[in-house]
């Protein structure tokens, strides 16, 4: 049975990443600050702020002899990177305290399970899946700290790929909109609005959870050697249309 280990479990994209790898019976160790509404699809559950992992040696050390019992004699097929800590706000408004927990959780948090589960990856020939986000290419006001973020999780995934060459396979995804409950109430007094972002992909739709989750099952299975380091863009084509007052 192979192994894998995803963050964020307990949002949209984060449980349907665990669904459709659990229905391919891979055993799943998932992670986030809180406990998933449904653990059925979870071999088994792990709650911790992930800028602990950072801060924190003790932390750390006690999650990775946690991995440790879990796998026993296995290693590790997969990790996926996907939870994320989204701040928003202008520049006067960004202090360090906002800075410095968006960079541990979106950038710090990943490379430090990488490192520690790397001698268990590259004993499988695994595969590190990172989520990072359209706002690495595009962004918008206010924004800032995410999109940097983002944008530095991406060329963290480039470079891990020089490094460690056909050892680990590598990929980046980079969503635009996905349509989680928590996208939806946004927009619950406007569906009007949530219409009018859909009609702003070329696809017509605001990709899924289940879209997505259905690409890194691909990503993982197939491992392209072609794509190795490669950040994918995965938002129906948005970032290809200009927008402007004409």
């Amino acid at each position: 049975m192979k192994t894998a280990i995803i963050t964020g479990v307990s949002g949209g994209i984060g449980s349907a990443i665990v669904k459709r790898l659990a229905e391919s019976n891979v055993k799943i160790l998932g992670i986030d600050y809180n406990q998933p509404k449904d653990l059925n699809f979870l071999d088994d559950f792990y709650k911790v702020d992930l800028e602990a992992l950072v801060l924190n040696d003790d932390a750390r050390n006690d999650f990775f002899n946690y991995v440790n019992n879990w796998l026993r004699a296995q290693s590790l097929d997969l990790l996926v990177n996907n939870a994320a800590f989204q701040c928003l706000g202008d520049i006067q408004s960004l202090d360090l305290e906002k800075w410095n927990k968006t960079l541990n959780v979106n950038l710090l948090a990943p490379f430090f399970l990488i490192q520690g589960l790397l001698d268990s990856l590259i004993k499988s020939k695994g595969c590190v899946i990172n989520i990072s986000s359209i706002h690495a290419k595009a962004t918008k006001s206010n924004f800032v700290a995410y999109a940097t973020s983002k944008a530095a999780i991406s060329g963290m995934n480039r470079a891990l790929s020089v490094e460690l060459g056909s050892q680990v396979s590598f990929y980046c995804i980079e969503p635009a909109a996905v349509l989680t409950d928590m996208l939806k109430a946004g927009f619950i007094n406007e569906p009007e609005k949530l219409n009018q972002l859909a009609s702003c992909h070329p696809s017509g739709e605001i990709s899924t959870p289940d879209q997505l989750a259905e690409f890194i099952y691909f990503l993982f299975e197939k491992r392209l050697t072609s794509l190795q380091g490669t950040a994918i863009e995965f938002g129906g084509g948005i970032s290809g249309r200009l927008h402007d007052p004409a």
